[in-house]
């Protein structure tokens, strides 16, 4: 496994772990944002 390989893979997993908890911040502010 090249080491190139190795941090394309790392750089995809943070950005995917960056997205998911961005969307579920957003999703436990949506609720809030309603009932201000």
């Amino acid at each position: 496994m090249a080491a190139s390989d190795w941090h394309d893979g790392l750089i995809e997993t943070l950005s995917t772990t960056m997205s998911d908890t961005v969307r579920s911040y957003r999703y436990m502010e949506m609720p809030v944002a309603r009932y201000r």
